[in-house]
């Protein structure tokens, strides 16, 4: 029929559950059907229909007014209730029974089944059957369990208490006990309303112990009272105890503990739901209850329900004579008992006291679960102070690292382990924090992630690791754990066994049941003492309300880092990928905009030749040489544009290495001003160049190739865009930026619009966001500024045209100047070697007027950093334009390239230069690098010509293999010439260290083969050889005894393609002596 059983009692772990119980435990006490004697009476019936289920045998002859009255529709409207059911003054029934009947044992099992058999209106007065059922109403309307009421008999009175047996009441238990008329309830609300005053001003135990006290002291009839409190573990201990003062009790169980099994499972159920337990005397009888259900009537409400033979053994043996208890049960767990032990005579407490006490009893239970709360609370409070520390930008683990130790303390826990996986790292970390000899093993992180995601794993004892994991203490040295596994981490708390003294009340591990199962009483009072008792410390609610806030939080966070992060980086894919696209974009513009420009070329190229091809017959020698001229300036501006980007190239993808050389300041200008004065005055261009400071010789360190690169690239675009006009050429030394930018401001301001570069990211196009971020920037007194203006008188900008200026591929739009040809990527080159030298680059112009570029450039004082510069002359860079080292010739020349045309071509020229110096020399090919190495080791060529990039065995190989043969065979070391279309650094520096004795570039400079040609000297050949230029025996290495400013007048004659100085000066150079000139 339910009742206990149907309540769902959760404590931690397995605390209250039906393993491992003792015959004792499984004892259904509340289904004992018995109840105390002398306490009064139950009865039992079914509702609404009023059935009686079952009664006591005492009912019938210890309560007067229920007796037999008639049939249910007899009782409801017959005279007999014209005195609304009352008896009258004789003691006689209305309907004329007599309530004197002596009836024998088998007399009343025949009564009792009548009873049984019939309705409840047919035995009880209809004035208290009328008061019942509406009781039972309000019961049902406020769907509470329990009521009382009032029913007065010959003066009498007596307390009738309904309970509901089961949430549905279908069965309805009556109690019926008579009244002391001396109770004074007025007494018992004055206590209660006291007792409530005081327990305000309490918020710890005290007040229990409060409660405690006024219970004793109100019902006056007992002679201990203790506080008997439960550990997680279901064990007890007296925390408390009053005795009466003029008692001569000498005990006292303060600080003793009892075992669990001192109060039985179903013993502890029946607390939380009944709250009150009273025994009158532990030597009294017992009156059984008869029914109809065999036995199954619940008892859980009925105070006056008897007790078990072996707890009134108990009692016995402690000496009690009578006691009661009263439950404090906190949040659904039973907390602890007030007990209270009489030791003289038996005492029953009234309906008054009991309410009373139940009063206490609810009070008390709600104290104790607030400050239960408020302790939670507290925690949670601490918690979120924790929390506060939290650093989104970090991540889980770092901050479990950081407050760990704040919430291991909150925890009440001695460590906490945690695998915890943060979206920017490809593993999880481990994190530690705490006694690092509980950190459990690999092993059991691999047998607990099998547990479902998202539940909170608790396990309280050593018992419950092993049950549930099957691990030994070693693989989890933690006594109690608690685990909690989500997607980005996992995290395991434990805590380590406690070691205390135990004072026992009686030794706990003796057995308590005797040989038929039933409980042995002990005696409370034989003193126990335990020593270093191992314990595991279990995890209460407010432990577990406490770590699921933690671990929510932590979910959270971590899931929102994973978001936030998640989100950057689809924030950082998104910008990549615009950013990938306009480069795409720009890269598309870019590149269909240089096809253009080499399809330009190449067509004046390939249009010239065909035009040859087709006419040659008619054509005359003057118009076929106007052709090739035509021929080779597209190719030479072709071949420009490739340099161009190449040059781009290296600056966009190569490291930018700076050459960092020492060189004066005045030579440099100088220099760049002369060598582009002749090219300004072939275009008719006024050319006007200052020198600042005029005087001096100041010496600077900077990548002097690079400031010649930017400051010729300006100069010679201003000489293109101003055709007949006029430019001016500026060098100033100044000693700092802020200066350098207040010239520049002057000149800027003349103009209606202007660009100014600084760096990769800052693009400017007013003087004032200029100056502002100039203002930013840390001044230095290291470096000194080569400023370098150069104005022109050209056809000058639109405002709108001048920010694109220094973009790749961007000229003028201006149509004047359609004529001009250029590839507008000299000025994009310029502001890339301006942001690898730290410096800057402006242009301001107006529409019609001209432009003015301004370049600044930080260099260093070189005066005291000779020894760790390169010192280079003005004459450097010509004079090493081409070798000067002389080539001995004793054999053949050997071509090496893979491609047909190209072996042709250069077949060809070395042919027409060796027929210009009269010198018949053998020429061979090669097809690869490993014919090219077969036909040395046959021939033995004196010079060879090497293509860099072939398939199979490369330049580079071949090279390695020659060098390697002289080596072994020490043979005369051959002159190896490498040639290739990849001008960097970096390749020439390869090929060098590997046997390389020069480096020609595709296609070759103009005059390089010429210079080739004339350092050969002939061994063993006589002047004769040259009859054809009529020039002596050549003399060995006259070339390296020459003036070097000879030599770079041969290299210029070169250069500039006239080929007679070039002989005359060859001459010279071969006989050792001047050529005599003609007047």
């Amino acid at each position: 029929m339910g009742g206990i059983e149907d309540v769902s009692i959760k404590r931690l772990g397995d605390s209250i559950t039906d393993m491992g119980l003792t015959e004792c435990d499984r004892e259904k006490i509340h289904f004992l059907q018995h109840i105390q004697a002398d306490v009064g009476h139950v009865l039992f019936f079914s509702f609404p229909e009023g059935k009686i289920l079952a009664t006591d045998t005492k009912i019938r002859e210890a309560v007067p007014w229920f007796q037999y009255r008639g049939r249910p529709e007899e009782c409801r409207s017959s005279v007999a209730l014209s005195t609304d059911g009352e008896d009258n003054e004789n003691g006689e029934a209305a309907d004329g029974a007599s309530t004197n009947i002596s009836l024998q044992s088998a007399e009343v099992q025949s009564l009792l089944q009548d009873v049984l058999a019939s309705s409840l209106i047919s035995w009880v007065p209809y004035s208290c059957y009328k008061q019942i059922y509406e009781a039972l109403e309000e019961m049902k309307k406020g769907r509470s369990q329990r009521a009382f009421l009032f029913f007065s008999y010959k003066k009498r009175s007596y307390a009738i208490s309904l309970s509901t047996t089961k949430l549905d009441m279908s069965i309805i238990g009556m109690e019926i006990e008579l009244i002391d008329e001396s109770e004074a309830a007025d007494g018992f609300y004055d206590t209660l309303v006291s007792l409530g005053r005081v327990m305000d001003l309490h918020a710890d135990e005290k007040i229990v112990n409060l409660a405690c006290d006024t219970v004793f002291r109100l019902l006056g009839a007992y002679d201990r009272g203790m506080v008997y409190k439960f550990y997680d573990d279901l064990s007890g201990q007296i925390i408390h105890e009053i005795k009466k003062s003029d008692s001569d009790i000498q005990s006292s169980f303060v600080g003793m503990r009892y075992p669990a099994g001192d109060i039985p499972l179903s013993a502890r159920k029946l607390f939380i739901k009944n709250g009150l337990r009273y025994i009158r005397n532990v030597e009294g009888d017992e009156v059984q209850i008869v029914d109809q259900l065999g036995g199954d009537i619940d008892l859980t409400h009925c105070r006056m329900r008897a007790c078990t033979k072996s707890h009134l053994l108990y009692m016995k043996n402690m000496g009690v004579k009578c006691s009661m208890s009263i439950a404090i049960v906190a949040d659904g767990q039973l907390w602890g008992l007030l007990i209270f032990h009489g030791y003289t005579e038996p005492f029953k407490p009234s309906l008054h006291q009991r309410i009373a006490c139940e009063t206490i009893n609810s009070m008390i239970s709600v104290k104790v679960e607030a400050m239960q709360k408020q302790e939670q609370s507290t925690r949670i409070v601490e918690l979120s102070k924790c929390l506060i520390k939290w650093r989104i930008s970090a991540s889980v683990a770092n901050n479990i690292k950081q407050i760990g130790p704040e919430i291991l303390k909150l925890f009440d826990a001695d460590v906490l382990v945690g695998w915890f996986k943060d979206p920017s790292t490809p593993e999880a970390e481990l994190v530690v924090v705490g006694d690092k000899a509980l950190v459990p093993s690999v092993k059991f992180w691999s047998v607990v992630s099998q547990q479902p995601l998202g539940e909170l794993q608790i396990m309280n004892t050593r018992a419950e690791i092993i049950d549930t994991t099957r691990l030994s203490e070693t693989d989890c040295p933690a006594s109690s754990v608690i685990y909690y596994r989500d997607t980005l981490f996992q995290v395991m708390v434990g805590r380590g066994l406690n070691y205390q003294d135990v004072r026992w009340a009686g030794n706990p591990y003796e057995p308590i049941l005797r040989l038929d199962g039933s409980l042995r009483p002990r005696s409370s009072f034989d003193l126990y003492m335990e020593k270093g008792k191992r314990e595991s410390k279990r995890w209460s609610q407010s432990d577990l309300h406490v770590l699921r806030r933690f671990i929510r939080k932590t979910a959270g966070y971590a899931h929102n880092r994973m978001m936030v992060i998640l989100r950057s980086e689809i924030e950082e894919s998104n910008v990549k990928y615009m950013n990938e696209l306009n480069k795409a974009r720009e890269n598309h513009e870019f590149f269909s905009q240089i096809a253009h420009e080499i399809r330009t070329p190449f067509h004046g190229v390939m249009g010239c030749l065909n035009i040859i091809e087709e006419g040659r017959d008619e054509m005359s020698s003057a118009e076929v040489k106007d052709l090739l001229n035509t021929a080779l300036t597209s190719g030479s501006h072709m071949t420009n544009l490739l340099d161009n980007i190449l040059q781009i190239a290296m600056n966009k993808y190569l490291s930018h290495s700076l050459k960092f050389e020492s060189f004066d300041y005045h030579s440099l200008a100088s220099e760049i001003a002369q060598s582009l004065k002749s090219l300004a005055l072939k275009n008719h261009v006024k050319f006007n160049a200052e020198i600042l400071p005029k005087k001096g010789s100041i010496r600077v360190k900077a990548d002097r190739t690079k400031v010649i690169q930017i400051v010729s690239n300006l100069i010679n675009n201003a000489i293109k865009f101003a055709p007949g006009g006029n430019i001016e050429i500026r060098f100033q030394l100044i000693r700092t930026l802020r200066r350098s930018i207040h010239i520049w401001t002057e000149d800027a301001s003349k103009y209606d619009g202007l660009v100014f570069s600084f760096g990769e990211q800052a693009l400017f196009t007013t003087i004032r966001d200029v100056q502002h971020h100039v203002a930013q920037l840390p001044e230095s007194e290291e470096n000194k500024w080569i400023l370098v203006s150069v104005k022109d008188s050209g056809c000058g900008m639109q405002p709108n045209e001048i920010r694109e200026m220094l973009k790749p591929y961007t000229q003028t739009q201006d149509g004047t100047n359609a004529t001009i040809q250029g590839t507008g990527l000299g000025l994009f080159i310029c502001v890339s070697l301006c942001h690898q030298m730290d410096g800057f680059l402006a242009c301001s112009s107006t529409y019609g007027s001209g432009t003015v570029f301004h370049v600044g450039i930080p260099v260093g004082d070189a005066k005291e950093a000779k020894e760790n510069c390169v010192i280079t002359s003005a004459h450097t860079a010509q004079e090493s334009a081409f070798s000067s080292e002389e080539i001995p010739i004793c054999g053949p020349i050997l071509v090496c390239d893979d491609n047909s045309v190209n072996r042709k071509i250069l077949n060809r020229s070395l042919a027409l230069q060796l027929k210009n110096f009269g010198l018949d020399i053998k020429i061979l090919e090669a097809d690869g690098g490993e014919k090219c190495v077969e036909l040395y080791r046959k021939e033995r060529p004196s010079v060879l010509f090497i293509d860099y990039n072939m398939p199979q065995v490369d330049g580079l190989e071949a090279t390695k293999r020659i060098r390697n043969y002289e080596a072994e065979h020490s043979s005369m070391r051959s002159y190896i010439i490498s040639y290739t279309a990849d001008v960097t650094e970096k390749t020439a520096n390869l090929l060098r260290s590997n046997g390389t004795n020069e480096i020609m570039s595709k296609p070759p400079p103009k005059g390089f083969l010429s210079s080739v040609v004339g350092r050969f000297w002939l061994q063993g050949r006589s002047t004769e050889d040259f009859a054809s230029l009529e020039l002596p025996s050549p003399t060995p290495h006259s070339a390296a005894n020459q003036n070097i400013n000879e030599v770079s007048k041969i290299l210029h004659d070169t250069a500039m393609g006239d080929e007679t100085a070039h002989k005359k000066r060859t001459y010279q150079q071969l006989s050792g002596k001047p050529e005599k000139m003609k007047k």
